[in-house]
């Protein structure tokens, strides 16, 4: 299943071919349509999530629910949802995001990990460094990790998220190879 976060509302799908299904959506209509579910969409809130945070925290049963969902969704007849809400939408049409609850999200890094990457940064700022430098002045400093914080930044047509990672140190991300300035 290839998840995306989608729309103004930003709500978890799954890419299909070239359609985005709306998970939650999805999952309403078959509670209702194949279990009879009275109260359909009010247990797709709470057992598939509209929004990713949501579905990540449900764990392996929000997953299995999902799958469902879309095995149901694909042999359905009638396309219209729950209310008749849109369950799947072309990807054409959607405007997709990045898969982070929002700026201030963070992720954990091993700095050990990211010496080929420091010393690359550092080259393209004119400094001489290896990498072997860069593992070796981490370590003596103590620096054995570190935060990221992601930043979503528009693409070159103003329709798409890339994410970014902006890490105390140069004054610079890469994306796409070029240094981009905070």
């Amino acid at each position: 299943m290839k998840l995306v976060v989608y729309g103004p509302e930003r709500r978890v799908g799954a890419l299909v071919g070239d359609q985005v299904v709306d998970l939650n959506r999805a999952y309403a209509k078959y509670l209702q349509e194949k279990q009879g579910e009275a109260r359909a969409a009010a247990q797709a809130d709470a057992l598939v999530p509209a929004q990713l945070v949501g579905l990540v925290e449900g764990g392996p049963r929000a997953l299995e629910a999902a799958q469902q969902a879309l095995d149901y969704v694909a042999s359905a007849k009638d396309p219209a949802g729950v209310g008749g809400a849109t369950v799947s939408r072309s990807a054409s049409s959607v405007q997709l995001h990045a898969p982070v609850p929002g700026p201030s999200s963070r992720i954990a890094c091993g700095g050990a990990n990211f010496a080929k990457h420091s010393a690359g940064m550092r080259r393209n700022q004119g400094m001489e460094v290896t990498e072997q430098e860069v593992f070796e002045a981490a370590r003596k400093d103590g620096q054995w990790g570190f935060w990221k914080i992601s930043q979503p930044i528009l693409g070159p047509e103003g329709n798409r998220e890339f994410l970014v990672h902006l890490a105390p140190g140069p004054s610079c991300a890469e994306v796409g190879g070029r240094c981009l300035k905070r």
